[in-house]
């Protein structure tokens, strides 16, 4: 399988009332692939969500797929708004990579449709995007909007940031880093880190999240420079380890990973 050709990645808020826009499910031609990597989400990413039923548990993995009911709040008492369809079966390409998995939302008012957004936990490994976490449910990005997924358990999530504090996953901080960083999460001043570390702050900085800690509601994380990264060295420069907040703007993350490896 392609997925075993790569390392295995095992992975991987704020409250908003759900609602239905008359947008919800509006047909759109841009790509729905990689939105948290991309910073192409509505909200904060709280995680990624395995749906077993539409992608399978292995890339490539044949299966009888099924539909799954989207709701408007995480309660099944009232008729769901949407499902979720696999519109393609699986298969595998001539070449190591799979075929495109083709997965739609489609609205039960009035059958209109748009591309399930998703992200990659690892090599091809395809998860929801999700919001909010309630129990066993879950509010998962859609298109234009969110609906909430009951799911078995807990067991298909994973979390941001708590679950890439792992040697397993190749953590990098976003381009564009101000170059602070805190001794304390969440209370005194930021410092300001090392010239040579800050000349680095345009590009993707490799990092470990060595700790996690939510401070007033605010999760913030503990980061590990590395100057090393699948054999690129970026030369003698300084051991630095310190506090970020793990959200640097109200939709984007400050850390995500490569899914697919080096």
């Amino acid at each position: 399988m392609a997925g075993q050709k790569q390392m295995i990645i095992r992975f991987a808020s704020l409250f908003i009332p759900a609602f239905v826009l008359s947008t919800f499910l509006a047909n759109t031609a841009c790509a729905q692939e990689f939105i948290v990597a991309m910073s192409q989400t509505d909200e904060r990413p709280a995680g990624l969500l395995a749906l077993p039923e539409i992608f399978g548990d292995y890339p490539c993995e044949s299966i009888d797929t099924k539909k799954l009911d989207l709701y408007a709040t995480p309660s099944k008492q009232s008729p769901p708004i949407a499902i979720i369809e696999r519109l393609n079966t699986p298969k595998p390409t001539d070449g190591q990579d799979c075929e495109a998995t083709r997965v739609a939302v489609r609205r039960v008012k009035d059958g209109s449709s748009g591309q399930l957004p998703t992200e990659e936990s690892g090599y091809e490994y395809t998860k929801a995007v999700v919001y909010q976490k309630s129990g066993n449910w879950f509010r998962i990005a859609v298109p234009q909007g969110s609906a909430w997924i009951e799911r078995p358990d807990s067991d298909g999530f994973m979390s941001y940031p708590e679950d890439l504090a792992a040697d397993a996953f190749l953590t990098y901080l976003r381009p564009d880093w101000d170059g602070k960083i805190w001794t304390t999460p969440g209370s005194g001043t930021a410092q300001t880190a090392p010239a040579s570390w800050r000349a680095l702050a345009k590009d993707d900085i490799p990092v470990r999240i060595t700790a996690t800690q939510v401070v007033q509601g605010e999760k913030w994380i503990r980061l590990r420079f590395q100057d090393e990264v699948c054999g690129r060295s970026f030369g003698n420069l300084p051991v630095l380890e310190g506090w970020l907040p793990a959200y640097r703007t109200a939709r984007t993350t400050s850390v995500w990973f490569w899914s697919r490896g080096c």
